[in-house]
């Protein structure tokens, strides 16, 4: 087992280069029908109009994903931070979800934000939705409205593993989230709290309180108990009063 002092001042996540491998044979793919398409015609039974612009598509789009597949490949993106002045999380593609009535101005792609060690209250394990949802029971399903309505069946939500971080409200972290990977919210202030109706503020769980974040465990390097480990050695070093 590795002791504290093992454990490297800065502690890095960025895109899984082998992601990027996926990226570039699904671009060379896409690259290579779009070009028999229009060219050799080898692949049997892929046939279209002389004049078809599905090849152009096929083609540009492969040519675009292989281009930023291998940017990323060669120099991956960082999606999180922490060194000796706290742990940093960087804007991904979840700015439109600030709310409506936030006076912040959206963060672009990529953008910054430092959590300093001193204003970070936990450090641990939490559940991140992934998006997914799973349908039990048969029900019935109707056509309506050019799509499909089920009725009876029930839809459950699905979690995976995440580090979770927890911070002062008054660290605006809202839209510092990417889809799939990472979700930010801010925390609600005494202000807030005293807007709200009673039954509002019995609804809340307690993270909601504080600003915060969560980053999904399959994207850490290391895994979730090596994370925690070195981001809980780092906050007691680097933590001031």
């Amino acid at each position: 087992m590795r002791t504290s002092e093992e454990y490297s001042e800065e502690y890095v996540v960025k895109t899984k280069r082998a992601h990027c491998l996926l990226g570039i044979l699904l671009a060379a793919a896409l690259l290579y029908l779009g070009l028999d398409l229009h060219f050799s015609h080898s692949l049997k039974g892929w046939r279209v109009t002389p004049n078809s612009p599905i090849w152009i598509f096929l083609s540009a789009g492969g040519f675009l994903l292989l281009v930023y597949s291998l940017k990323s490949f060669v120099s991956p993106k960082l999606l999180l931070k922490a060194d000796t002045s706290g742990i940093t999380i960087y804007a991904g593609n979840l700015a439109f979800e600030l709310g409506p009535n936030s006076t912040n101005k959206p963060p672009r792609k990529g953008d910054p934000r430092l959590i300093p060690w001193n204003q970070i209250r936990q450090i641990g394990r939490g559940k991140m939705v992934t998006g997914k949802q799973i349908r039990k029971g048969t029900g019935c399903s109707s056509a309506a409205l050019g799509g499909t309505i089920t009725v009876g069946a029930k839809h459950n939500q699905t979690f995976t593993e995440a580090l979770q971080v927890l911070c002062d409200n008054s660290l605006q972290l809202e839209g510092f989230g990417t889809s799939g990977l990472s979700v930010a919210w801010n925390g609600y202030s005494d202000n807030d709290l005293r807007l709200m109706s009673k039954r509002d503020r019995e609804s809340l769980t307690a993270e909601s309180l504080y600003s915060g974040f969560l980053f999904r465990h399959s994207y850490l390097n290391g895994g979730l108990d090596h994370t925690l480990a070195v981001l809980d050695t780092l906050r007691k070093k680097f933590s001031t009063a």
